[in-house]
């Protein structure tokens, strides 16, 4: 298949112009993440706050532990094996 000059021409005009358009995203998606970073900052506080939340709770649920322990005395923990099975 020959291809006329013109036809060419058109082809690598197309070309050009997605190029063109992939670097403009490009340099959209850098600003963005640049105002992103910015709104990180906030984001960064917040979890610093909830890492020392979750650092001050106990390791263990002690009001699982006490109901757990109820329901044992009182013989009303059943044990379905199938769902231990399961997992």
């Amino acid at each position: 298949m020959m291809l006329s000059s013109q036809q060419v021409d058109s082809i690598l005009h197309l070309y050009l112009a997605s190029v063109q358009r992939k670097k403009t995203e490009v340099v959209k998606s850098a600003i963005s993440s640049r105002t992103e970073s910015v709104n990180m900052t906030g984001t960064k506080q917040e979890m610093r706050i909830l890492r020392e939340e979750v650092m001050k709770s106990p390791d263990i649920r002690t009001d699982k532990i006490f109901d757990l322990r109820q329901r044992i005395r009182d013989n009303s923990y059943e044990i379905a094996g199938d769902e231990i099975a399961s997992k």
